[in-house]
This record gives structure tokens, C-alpha cells and sequence, in this order.
């Protein structure tokens, strides 16, 4: 074969390489879905949550390809009515962690929720390092099985991810302390949702305004008094 067309070969290669659509970062690997921000390999409330704090908060959260995973109607822009077809879409709920029969849909923010983050923290300040184990073969996890001594420091990423109720990427004191406040202010039926916020997916605690959020016959509960 003659040097000129090794070369000619070569270069077509290239450049039809070069002609295919980039591939996400760490492709190779794992393959997500649009709408599996957080990428534990289900679409949640934890995924609309990360896209409303991007938007609202922290601009800086998301990474290239969670951006491209965000943007569902791939119109080149991450916004509002991405959050909203994640939200309207999703698997399971925000707070819907370790949770025996997960139900599709609907606000599973309670006490529940608020047992587990307090479990997790507890053991953490405790000095035990738990393992996030992000698989599709993991996403799926019980309260006991996470509970017994043998699988303590193991939690599926899904789990973690649904007790982040903030979307900060850290279950901490933040998230014990707005899922605390949204359980009592529903269970005192002040709030009709787990949300502070229309439009918002994720519970910012910047957002508690209790005296704007409580209201009595149209009046802010302070102002009763």
C-alpha cells in the first residue's frame, strides 16, 4: 500500500470521528437518561430539586454533563420547564427514602424521612463512614437491610440523594432542620405542599418565611396577634 493512502485512510478516520456527537464524561462506563441530574439511575424529586437550586441558588452546582442531563427538551438551555418535566416525571419523590413499597409519585416527605436523616447524621458525627454505593443493581434499599449491623455504613446513592432535601449534594444538619420544619408546618396545616416556594423543587431553608407561609383566613399567622 502506498504511503499516500495510509494517510488518506488515517485522515478520514479522523475526521469522521470528529464529525460524531460528544460523549458525556464517563460514558464509557455508566449510560444515564435525560432527567437523572444526580445520576443514581432514577429520576426523582431529588433530580427537579437540583435543577430549581441551580437555577435559584447556586449556579455553580451543576457539572457539564449534568447540565447536558438536565436540559430534557435538549433545547440547549437548562430552565424552569426542565424542572418541571423532571418534577411531573418523576420516579419517586423527594424525602421517599428507605421507604418499605416506594409509591410512585406524591409528596413522601415526612416523619420518616426526617428518622433516616437523623440516623444518618447521628452515625456520622458519631465517626462512622458510610459507603454511597451508586449501581443499578444498589438503588434500591430497605430500612432494614440498611439498619443491620453487617450493611450499617452501605447506602444506595438513591437513598442518599432523597434525603437531600436542600440538593446541596450533603445529607447534614440543613436538611434535618427543613424537613423537620415542613412535617410540622403540613402537619399543623399551614402548608398544603413540601415545598416553599411555587416553582421550586428543592426546600432551601432561605426560603422559611414562616410568618409569609402560615396564614389564617388570608392573614399572615403573626399577624393575629
Amino acid at each position: 500500500m502506498k504511503k499516500g493512502k495510509v494517510v488518506s485512510i488515517v485522515t478520514a478516520g479522523i475526521m469522521a470521528l470528529a464529525a460524531l456527537p460528544a460523549l458525556p464524561a464517563g460514558a464509557a462506563e455508566e449510560i444515564y437518561c435525560l432527567g437523572d441530574v444526580d445520576m443514581d439511575h432514577v429520576i426523582t424529586g431529588h433530580d427537579a430539586a437540583m435543577v430549581t437550586r441551580y437555577l435559584n441558588v447556586d449556579p455553580h452546582l451543576l457539572t457539564e454533563e449534568q447540565l447536558m442531563l438536565a436540559d430534557v427538551n435538549e433545547d440547549g438551555v437548562v430552565d424552569q420547564s426542565d424542572a418541571d418535566w423532571i418534577y411531573e416525571n418523576q420516579r419517586y419523590s423527594l424525602g421517599d427514602s428507605f421507604k418499605i413499597g416506594r409509591k410512585d409519585r406524591g409528596l413522601m416527605l415526612d416523619s420518616t424521612t426526617l428518622y433516616f436523616e437523623l440516623y444518618y447524621c447521628a452515625r456520622e458525627y458519631a465517626g462512622y463512614t458510610h459507603t454511597v454505593v451508586n449501581s443499578a443493581s444498589a438503588v434500591v434499599t430497605t430500612h432494614e437491610k440498611w439498619t443491620e449491623n453487617e450493611n450499617a455504613n452501605i447506602v444506595s446513592k438513591l437513598d442518599y440523594n432523597l434525603m437531600d432535601v436542600d440538593a446541596d449534594g450533603d445529607v447534614d444538619m440543613v436538611d434535618i432542620f427543613v424537613t423537620a420544619q415542613s412535617c410540622a408546618l403540613r402537619g399543623a396545616g399551614y402548608l398544603k405542599t413540601g415545598f416553599f416556594a411555587d416553582g421550586r423543587y428543592d426546600l432551601d431553608p432561605a426560603l422559611l418565611d414562616v410568618s409569609k407561609l402560615c396564614t389564617i383566613n388570608g392573614l399572615g399567622l403573626f399577624d393575629q396577634f
